[in-house]
């Protein structure tokens, strides 16, 4: 299975997100805001990152360019309650995006599909 992080200040989204993917058979990390996420991401190299576009500190977008510069490789899924932010974060490189509230099913079947692609 993959090695995920989940980016996203909200707690309970970051639980539900575990719980969901964790069930699936991944590892699972969790981050509060864009500079603990990048800093995870460095330290251990996520095959998947999922990351919320509205964060403290530094905001989802500027969180995904960075990751794009450190980890080209690396998948991205963007996260928003604000639909009209999510056609932004394609353009910066996430690989697909979810409006928040998203049930655990389509969450695991973005996942799979971002993961099954080739690099």
């Amino acid at each position: 299975m993959a090695t995920l992080l989940i980016v996203d200040d909200d707690p309970g989204v970051r639980a539900s997100v575990r719980r969901a993917l964790e069930g699936r058979g991944h590892t699972v990390w969790e981050a509060r805001d864009g500079d603990e996420g990048l800093s995870l991401a460095r330290a251990e190299s996520p095959d998947l990152v999922l990351c919320d576009l509205s964060l403290p500190e530094r905001e989802g977008r500027a969180t995904i360019q960075e990751l794009r510069r450190l980890a080209p490789a690396v998948r991205l899924i963007a996260l928003s309650a604000n639909a009209r932010l999510l056609p932004a974060a394609q353009v910066l490189g996430a690989d697909a995006t979810l409006s928040k509230p998203v049930s655990p099913d389509a969450l695991v079947l973005c996942v799979e599909a971002v993961l099954g692609r080739p690099g």
